[in-house]
C-alpha cells in the first residue's frame, strides 16, 4: 500500500507533464507540414549552391499530443516528438526497431519550418529541410 501511496502523484507527473500550452515550439508545430526545398551545399561551387524543389517529398504532421505521422519512410510512419525553441527529436515507433532523428530548428513561423540534421557539423550535400503549413 505505501508502494501505491509513493507511485501514484509520480505518475500523475509524467501524464500531466507537458501540454502545448507550456511549449509555445510544440503548439507553432501542430498541424501538417509538407516537404517543398532544401537546401543544397557544394563546396566545389557556389553556382550548385542553394533552395531547391524537392525531388522526394514527404510530409509531416505534429499533433498536440506530441505523437506525429510522416511518410518518409513508408514502413515506420508514427511516432513521439519533443522540442525546445530551437530543436525537434523524432522518436519513431517501427515495427522491426526504434530509431530517433534530431534536428536544429533554424526557422519556424505560421507558414514556414525549416530544420537541419543536428549530425551534420560539415555540411555537404542536402542541409536544410524547408517544409510549408498545408493544414492545421
Amino acid at each position: 500500500m505505501k508502494y501505491l501511496l509513493f507511485i501514484f502523484p509520480i505518475i500523475l507527473l509524467l501524464v500531466s507533464g507537458c501540454s502545448n500550452d507550456e511549449n509555445p515550439t510544440a503548439s507553432k508545430l501542430n498541424g501538417k507540414w509538407q516537404l517543398m526545398e532544401v537546401y543544397f551545399y557544394n563546396d566545389l561551387s557556389d553556382e550548385y549552391s542553394g533552395w531547391f524543389p524537392a525531388e522526394q517529398s514527404h510530409f509531416l504532421k505534429f499533433d498536440s499530443n506530441f505523437t506525429f505521422s510522416s511518410d518518409e519512410y513508408p514502413s515506420c510512419t508514427k511516432g513521439f516528438f519533443n522540442c525546445n525553441s530551437n530543436s525537434i527529436k523524432l522518436s519513431y515507433n517501427c515495427p522491426q526497431s526504434d530509431f530517433s532523428v534530431a534536428y536544429n530548428i533554424i526557422e519556424l513561423n505560421e507558414s514556414t519550418l525549416i530544420i537541419s540534421l543536428q549530425q551534420n557539423i560539415y555540411c555537404l550535400g542536402i542541409c536544410q529541410y524547408k517544409f510549408t503549413k498545408v493544414s492545421d
